[in-house]
């Protein structure tokens, strides 16, 4: 997580780069054994727009190997996509290691990549698993107006400790439980924003 400032453009800027970083920390769940006699692969999404660009993506690149394909966008969140998974309804799904992770085990606190994806691989069911993650990433900002991080002196996250108390954070729903969000800045940083 990085903390960036805002001008007049800067925020057209950081939202290309989650499109720029598309196969951003993505790795691929995808059931161990497609189903016996089956040409076709199921790739699917959830339900916003960057997975299902991320699996046009996968669809593309499986169709330019000669691999027959199937897209299945906009599915929906994370437990049904699984269990779509688990049922070889759906074949591959593009993901987020770190959101993966958190989703499996609510209690992890692995950072690096390689312990991400091993603690991944240990809690997957036996019909699943993951590919190797794309080496681009897409991580998570918190950005402030360049008027705050001037008057305040900040450059990185720490330096937000004596002002979180009377900023509010905006985010979307799940990145206040989870521990690469609102759970790790307090524990991390000491972070403790004046409301979500």
């Amino acid at each position: 997580m990085q903390l960036r400032t805002t001008g007049s453009k800067t925020r057209v800027v950081g939202a290309a780069v989650a499109v720029a970083l598309v196969a951003t920390g993505a790795l691929s769940a995808c059931s161990s054994s497609a189903k016996a006699g089956s040409s076709k692969v199921v790739v699917a999404s959830a339900a916003f727009p960057e997975n299902a660009l991320l699996m046009e993506i996968y669809a593309q690149a499986l169709e330019a190997k000669g691999i027959s394909v199937e897209r299945k966008p906009n599915v929906g969140q994370r437990d049904v996509l699984m269990q779509q998974l688990k049922s070889d309804s759906i074949t591959v799904v593009p993901e987020y290691n770190g959101a993966l992770l958190a989703y499996l085990d609510t209690s992890s606190t692995e950072t690096t990549t390689d312990a991400v994806d091993q603690a991944i691989s240990s809690k997957l069911p036996a019909n699943l698993q993951i590919l190797q993650p794309a080496a681009a990433q897409d991580n998570d900002s918190l950005v402030v107006t360049q008027a705050l991080a001037t008057k305040d002196n900040l450059k990185s996250i720490s330096d937000l400790s004596a002002n979180a108390k009377d900023l509010v954070l905006g985010s979307a729903p799940e990145f206040k439980t989870r521990q690469q969000g609102v759970v790790g800045l307090k524990s991390v940083y000491g972070l403790d924003f004046k409301d979500f």
